[in-house]
């Protein structure tokens, strides 16, 4: 009975997504080998000679800055890629086959030996139809990505932008009550000194007219005898 080429290898399990965070991002470390829930059962890989070292060099965003993963969104993110798993074997199946080769201390010729071992038994699997996967899932994060960064701007918005806004708002209007203050404290101060001015003056007027009246009441007084 011939093999169903485009079958899932036995690694398609329910909660596979949940180990793709330990097998995507698992920290190398040849001394202390942990073999990977769910191993993958592959035949005798040949021997693979002139493995390619890749240098992969990550650049933080100078965007967004350098944050650090959240092991909770990371979980999520896998799952996604759990569920939008492509039909046939690809790069999901190849990832969990070359990391349970961990006795293989080096990860690109873990990666060759796997790729060998499950083009024996899928032999549908090829270099294009590993690229093709892993460029699909790169977009799916990508749609991850701009979906959460949307979200995100939306928080940003009610959290920062509109309580900015509000408060640019009240300095305008405290600026120009302290304007209006500045403008009504100088009224204040001239209308002050007018009001003094005026209050002297006024006082002086009437208290040399009383003076007056007095002199000329204590005059008649002693001029007229009666």
């Amino acid at each position: 009975m011939s093999k169903d080429e485009n079958q899932k290898p036995k690694t398609e399990k329910k909660g596979f997504g949940s180990r793709l965070s330990g097998l995507i991002f698992k920290e190398e470390d040849p001394k202390t080998p942990t073999k990977p829930a769910g191993e993958v059962k592959t035949n005798t890989p040949p021997p693979v000679t002139n493995v390619p070292q890749v240098a992969v060099n990550i650049i933080p965003s100078q965007e967004y800055g350098t944050g650090t993963i959240d092991p909770d969104l990371l979980q999520k993110l896998c799952k996604v890629l759990d569920d939008s798993n492509l039909p046939g074997p690809d790069y999901l199946e190849l990832k969990s086959s070359a990391e349970a080769l961990f006795m293989i201390p080096d990860p690109n010729t873990r990666f060759a030996a796997a790729y060998s071992a499950l083009k024996v038994n899928f032999p549908v699997l090829d270099k294009a139809r590993v690229i093709n996967s892993l460029t699909s899932y790169i977009e799916i994060m990508n749609e991850q990505k701009t979906l959460g960064l949307e979200e995100i701007a939306k928080m940003r918005k009610e959290m920062v932008t509109d309580k900015q806004t509000t408060i640019e708002k009240l300095s305008q209007e405290i600026l120009e009550r302290q304007t209006q203050i500045g403008q009504l404290s100088s009224e204040v101060t001239s209308g002050t000194v007018d009001c003094n001015r005026n209050e002297s003056n006024f006082v002086a007027t009437v208290d040399s007219v009383i003076n007056k009246l007095k002199i000329d009441k204590e005059t008649l007084n002693l001029i007229i005898n009666e």
